[in-house]
């Protein structure tokens, strides 16, 4: 089996994987080699029920973890969607397409309010490290892809490359499970709009 159809196995996998697979929080992307498939955007955590006692700067917990499960939903959605355009190659306008959701989850983490706990801040920067090796990675890649003569070669390192930026990316999935040990931070997430299952 020649290097190219296994890539091209190995692609479809995941882009199967992306719109199939159920969200577990404790998932972790495999080498480029066995990429793990991506959850579904379609599943999220479960999260406590909202109540009504009273927690140190509730609202403003509230309204951060809103907006950081909004960052990470969204990106998840763009994430399945955009993977199952990709098949045995891929070209600089997929590894651009990649770029720009990743970027787009980015802006909108670093647009979050200030953290209400420490606890936020580290899991926003658990987010923050994944997303920016995996666009650094492609940024990389499509200058190497756009400075090669076209050839099998250039097409599969491009592919590689898109492949290990994709489970980078993937091994954060899950906004409520970096909280689990702040219980302000896991109320607040019971509250918030965009971190409650299917939206």
């Amino acid at each position: 089996m020649s290097g190219i159809h296994r890539r091209s196995l190995l692609v479809l996998a995941t882009a199967c994987g992306l719109a199939a697979a159920g969200c577990d929080s404790g998932s972790s992307g495999g080498a480029a080699s066995s990429p793990a498939p991506p959850p579904s955007a379609t599943s999220a955590p479960s999260v406590p029920p909202p109540t009504s006692a009273p927690v140190p700067s509730g609202e403003t917990a509230v309204l951060w973890m809103d907006g950081f499960c909004g960052a990470v939903n969204t990106f998840v959605t763009d994430n399945n969607a955009t993977a199952k355009g990709v098949a045995s190659s891929v070209n600089g306008k997929q590894l651009a397409d990649y770029t720009a959701i990743l970027d787009k989850a980015l802006t909108s983490l670093a647009a979050l309010p200030p953290a209400p706990v420490p606890l936020a801040e580290t899991a926003k920067k658990s987010f923050v490290d994944k997303y920016t090796a995996a666009r650094d990675q492609l940024v990389g890649a499509k200058r190497q892809l756009d400075a090669a003569p076209k050839s099998t070669a250039a097409q599969g390192k491009a592919l590689d490359a898109y492949v290990a930026a994709q489970n980078k990316s993937i091994e954060a999935v899950d906004p409520v499970s970096p909280i689990l040990a702040s219980p302000e931070l896991m109320q607040a997430a019971g509250s918030a709009k965009h971190c409650r299952p299917g939206t």
